[in-house]
């Protein structure tokens, strides 16, 4: 396979919700792409004119199975990153468009019921996992994504 010249390609706008509960745990989850050791936070694409906080509870609903949530902020942080070629080339074949990548607006959000009531679709998510704080940059080895992550929290958290 030839290599994508990333540099002429739009990034995808998108969201990510780092999701809390009660007790100051995150929610993480594990892509069916995804390797044994890669987590993430829930999210996805931004629609056509959709607005990103109506986005960003789209896809934690599509994703989790639940609309339990609620927005205790917006982060200032956007974070823009590359995905891989192969990536690249299966979100072309899904959706027609070629993105280089994501550029992610970052919300922080309560989940605000009963964990039994997320439903992960087997169709994108094969775990979601509860960690604390501390235990955040063990799961978070994509690049960067410790870094950015811990910025929002900061921001949001205080």
């Amino acid at each position: 396979m030839e290599n994508i010249d990333k540099s002429k390609l739009p990034y995808r706008p998108a969201v990510v919700g780092i999701v809390v509960d009660n007790y100051d745990n995150f929610l993480l989850l594990q892509s069916v792409f995804y390797k044994e050791d890669e987590w993430s936070f829930p999210g996805g694409g931004v629609k056509d004119n959709e607005d990103p906080g109506v986005a960003l509870i789209r896809e934690l609903g599509e994703e989790l199975g639940t609309s339990n949530f609620y927005m205790l902020g917006k982060s200032r942080h956007v974070v823009e990153y590359d995905w891989p070629d192969g990536v690249i080339l299966r979100h072309f074949r899904e959706s027609g468009i070629m993105w280089r990548g994501n550029c992610q607006t970052q919300y922080l959000v309560k989940f605000t019921a009963k964990k039994r009531e997320i439903k992960p679709n087997p169709e994108d998510i094969r775990e979601v996992k509860w960690v604390t704080l501390e235990e955040l940059p063990l799961f978070l080895v994509f690049p960067k994504q410790w870094e950015n992550t811990k910025k929002t929290i900061e921001e949001l958290l205080g």
